[in-house]
């Protein structure tokens, strides 16, 4: 996380946290095509799923957290 966290970074800075516009990056980590509630499911899990719709936007360590939990110990910063 040493070496991505500057990137999540501007990741976020660059689409403003929208999670419609992080949605083709989580697709692209999980090598499937991902519509954008299950990307917020992925990016706020924390958000209850009877009072949809959910925030449109995450925060910076949000999306760290989200891409810190979906390494495996053996993943490398290459991978992402």
């Amino acid at each position: 996380m040493t070496k991505l966290g500057p990137l999540i970074v501007d990741l976020h800075m660059a689409c403003l946290g929208n999670i419609i516009a992080l949605s083709p990056v989580i697709s692209n980590l999980m090598r499937h095509p991902v519509p954008p509630q299950f990307a917020r499911r992925i990016l706020r899990p924390q958000d209850d799923i009877f009072s949809l719709p959910g925030l449109d936007t995450i925060t910076p360590a949000e999306l760290a957290s989200a891409i810190e939990s979906s390494m495996a110990v053996c993943d490398t910063a290459h991978m992402y």
